[in-house]
């Protein structure tokens, strides 16, 4: 009995001095949050004064600012120093309060620099370079905007801070190419279809290019991309019809297309001279093909894929019309000596092999 009720002594001291070590622990928890708590409140009596006098500080700052970029950077520093003094200071306290204002006040301004900047591109356009070159307000325009992603990109606040923001990067970039976009058709006034093309392919291309590589414009990226695509289209079918149009081939095209052979040999509505004669012409210009209007076209690759497509629509042109006079149902008694040329050759002239 003895040896036992030491053990449980023993025991009871055990657990006893484990119950003292935690409450030890626990106080002194407690008593550094209360610390804590102490400094965070002190030091916000210590800030409140200037929380006044700083708010109408920036106000006027910001008032003055006229730079889209100038008032991005000054939005990012004051929810920098907004995030880090809600962190240290009380919950209530003026200063930390006062910074948050100030920092929605200056995306605010912000905000009203980018409609004022659309405004003008889209109200006051400039008139298009005679060499179809890109426009000066697009250039300022887009060296700005990637100013601007530059600052999101670096910025110091924390993750969850930055996508809290009231201005993101997605919006940034929506109020500034959107019109920039609507600028440069506006400017384009008086151009045909070709030359409007080209304009709009050299300036769509340094949107592009300023904003390329910055992972908030992808979505942006791949829209450039798409309307490149539809003016290269545009542009092509355009050039092609003017070459067509320029050999008198437009009118034998529809004659073919519209066909129907219940009606008789085509031979009957288009002559074998008709055809030799705008195939003769089609030959002279496809042999010297001169397109000067994608020379104004900045960019190389954009310019290949112009000139590839021209000469696609080209050679599917004269695919369908040799076709037609090959045909021995059309009643052409010597369909080689009107078609002279394969459609591989075409192809191979041009440089579609």
């Amino acid at each position: 009995d003895g040896g036992d009720g030491g053990a449980d002594e023993a025991k009871g001291g055990e657990t006893g001095g484990g119950v003292r070590v935690a409450e030890g622990e626990g106080a002194g928890e407690a008593a550094a949050a209360a610390g804590a708590a102490v400094m965070a409140e002190t030091l916000s009596l210590v800030f409140d004064g200037v929380a006044r006098p700083l708010r109408r500080r920036i106000d006027g700052v910001l008032g003055g600012v006229t730079s889209v970029v100038l008032a991005y950077r000054l939005a990012d520093l004051l929810a920098f120093y907004a995030q880090t003094f809600a962190a240290l200071l009380s919950g209530g306290s003026g200063l930390a309060g006062a910074l948050g204002k100030a920092r929605d006040a200056a995306f605010a301004r912000v905000g009203e620099l980018l409609d004022a900047q659309a405004e003008k591109l889209v109200n006051f356009p400039s008139g298009y370079p005679s060499d179809l070159s890109v426009l000066r307000a697009v250039s300022e325009a887009v060296a700005r905007l990637r100013e601007m992603l530059r600052v999101g990109e670096t910025t110091l606040l924390e993750k969850d801070a930055a996508a809290a923001l009231p201005l993101q990067a997605a919006e940034v970039l929506t109020r500034t190419l959107d019109p920039l976009l609507t600028s440069c058709r506006v400017s384009a006034e008086g151009l045909d279809s070709i030359d409007l093309g080209v304009f709009m392919i050299n300036n769509i291309a340094a949107m592009r290019e300023g904003v390329d590589g910055h992972a908030a414009a992808e979505e942006w990226v791949a829209r450039l991309d798409n309307e490149t695509t539809r003016w290269v289209q545009g542009v092509a079918a355009e050039q092609a019809r003017y070459v067509l149009n320029q050999c008198g081939l437009t009118p034998v095209l529809r004659t073919v297309t519209g066909h129907d052979a219940k009606e008789g040999p085509l031979s009957a509505r288009l002559t074998a001279e008709a055809l030799t004669t705008a195939l003769k012409a089609f030959f002279g210009i496809v042999f010297a093909l001169a397109l000067p209007a994608f020379e104004r076209v900045l960019d190389g690759r954009v310019r290949r894929e112009l000139r590839t497509g021209t000469a696609q629509l080209l050679a599917a042109a004269y695919a369908t019309v040799h076709a037609a006079v090959c045909a021995p149902e059309n009643g052409y008694e010597d369909p080689a000596g009107i078609a002279i040329h394969t459609p591989e050759q075409i192809r191979t002239l041009l440089d579609l092999e």
